[in-house]
Formats: C-alpha cells, structure tokens, sequence
C-alpha cells in the first residue's frame, strides 16, 4: 500500500466514523429527550407538532 491509497482508506474511514458518531449523538440525544417528557408529561401540553412545557 503506497502513501495515496493509505490516505484514501483514511478518508473512507474517517468519513465511517463521522457518520456513526452522528447517529449515535442522535440516537443519545432522542432517548434522552424522550425520558425527560415521560418524567414532566404533566407539564407538558402539545399542539400540533409543537410541545410546550407548562
């Protein structure tokens, strides 16, 4: 492997990673969000799309 190709791997697998991070932060991020409505449901009013907290 010459120095080209290993950039190329290393560009594909940084690009892998990137993506993957981003899922996962969304993934965390999501959950998150999701025990803290269930925990304030009370507090919480929705119209259309959009909640509200209190």
């Amino acid at each position: 492997m010459n120095l080209n190709d290993a950039k190329k791997k290393c560009e594909i697998l940084v690009e892998s990673v990137k993506k993957t991070y981003f899922e996962k932060a969304n993934t965390i991020i999501r959950d998150e969000v999701e025990k803290y409505m269930s925990k304030n449901a009370d507090k919480m009013s929705k119209s259309g799309d959009t909640y509200y907290y209190e």
